[in-house]
């Protein structure tokens, strides 16, 4: 794609084409036109009709110059907000119109590259092909050791990967190894004393049959046991969810006998913290992270540091933070 990469440069100092600019300082720009790999392009230019007769002529120019054909039905216009020509664009061209955010190359395009939830299935993909390269690796040196030549796999590796009990050399499957290592952090959510990152995830309530209605935060800063012990002692199921709480729609909370009159302070303060509390039952429970919703990377490692810089050095994970509310 060499000669279509230098047509389109021509084209650009000869002004049949724009490109974009890209960076802060006027003495520092750099004019971008088009981003190639392999087989793909990427063209940029403006939504302009003039623009795109002399994009169309430069295609032609270069079909007839390197007998290639560019396949227009596979070719996508990806229009940067509101276009109100797109449709005659898209005729000039014989290409189809697409929108953004899409994926190019496997990269997120036009999305919001502060959100984390773009980036799920590239790291998701890096993580399989590290996987599959490191156990490249160990089949490599399992029947080659540190010789150069080729050597035939005399078992496959699924079978290597097998315990010993049945069989295999119990070698360890990577990915499902990390995936179990992952795993180990929901054992101990449920089992370890309050740390760094157990305080601060919160529940966010939906239709409430995943969440403790006592036990876990999903109404404020602390659990409802930790506010209303009084009232925790007498609830009926102290494990119960959200939704075993609530008949149609109200809350109905299941107490196992009476209240007093020294629980009733206690029993209208939380009814009233329950019902300014918004619920929408058809939507599923979620966990948040602080105040932002997601857990970072960055966000947890500036957590430890200031709770280190509070004295609490000798053990960084264990600690209390003011977190906000999931209430509505």
């Amino acid at each position: 794609m060499e000669g279509l990469s230098k047509m389109l440069e021509k084209s650009r100092q000869m002004q049949w084409i724009q490109g974009f600019s890209v960076g802060t300082n006027t003495g520092y720009l750099v004019t971008i036109s088009h981003l190639s790999y392999a087989d793909d392009t990427l063209i940029l230019c403006e939504a302009d009709r003039v623009q795109i007769l002399y994009l169309n002529l430069t295609l032609q120019l270069f079909e007839a110059l390197s007998g290639l054909h560019i396949n227009k039905q596979k070719s996508i216009i990806y229009p940067v907000n509101r276009v109100s020509n797109i449709e005659e664009l898209v005729g000039i061209i014989g290409c189809s119109i697409g929108s953004l955010p899409t994926t190019y190359l496997g990269l997120p395009l036009g999305a919001k590259f502060k959100n984390s939830d773009i980036w799920n299935g590239v790291v998701e993909n890096f993580e399989k092909r590290l996987a599959s390269w490191l156990d490249k690796i160990k089949r490599n040196f399992l029947w080659e050791g540190n010789n150069s030549s080729h050597k035939y796999h005399l078992i496959k590796w699924d079978k290597v990967l097998l315990p010993k009990c049945k069989g295999g050399l119990g070698v360890r499957d990577l990915d499902k190894h990390n995936k179990g290592l992952l795993m180990k952090w929901l054992w101990r959510y449920g089992t370890c004393e309050p740390s760094l990152w157990k305080e601060n995830i919160h529940f966010k309530s939906g239709s409430g049959c995943h969440i403790k209605f006592w036990k876990d935060k999903w109404l404020n800063n602390n659990a409802l046991m930790e506010d209303y012990p009084s009232l925790f002692n007498i609830a009926l199921v102290k494990n119960s969810s959200i939704a075993n709480n609530r008949a149609n729609g109200n809350w109905d909370m299941k107490l196992r006998r009476s209240v007093q009159d020294r629980e009733i302070e206690d029993l209208m303060e939380m009814l009233a913290r329950l019902e300014a509390y918004n619920i929408d039952e058809n939507a599923p429970d979620s966990i948040r992270w602080r105040s932002k919703g997601l857990y970072t990377v960055k966000e947890c490692y500036i957590q430890l540091n200031n709770q280190n810089q509070m004295g609490n050095a000798t053990n960084p994970e264990r600690g209390t933070y003011e977190l906000e509310s999931l209430g509505g």
